[in-house]
């Protein structure tokens, strides 16, 4: 992901599911469509051996290049190069002005 929304929230009555679901819920707003992946500072997610889990369909994951309470939201770039379909091929030529034998 090279580019993305950059949410802070340090509510300590708040879960980190809840904290990325209010994240989510204003990116949705700005962008008109849902990230799938965000990073979390590695503490966020505590002792889990897995370090991913998921809040619907937004993927969470640590990196240690984000701050302790922010949380960076958006597509992840490998799904996005997979979802592409290359262009139709166009013909070179006119059929039309072929030359007939």
């Amino acid at each position: 992901m090279n580019t993305g929304l950059l949410w802070f929230d340090d509510d300590p009555r708040k879960t980190l599911a809840e904290k990325v679901e209010r994240a989510v819920a204003h990116y949705v707003r700005k962008y008109r469509h849902a990230p799938d992946l965000c990073y979390v500072h590695p503490s966020a997610l505590g002792d889990s051996e897995s370090k991913v889990s998921k809040v619907g369909v937004t993927q969470i994951r640590a990196g240690d290049c984000v701050l302790v309470h922010h949380f960076w939201l958006g597509v992840d770039d490998d799904k996005k190069r997979r979802r592409r379909r290359p262009a139709p091929q166009e013909e070179c030529y006119d059929q039309t002005t072929q030359a007939q034998a």
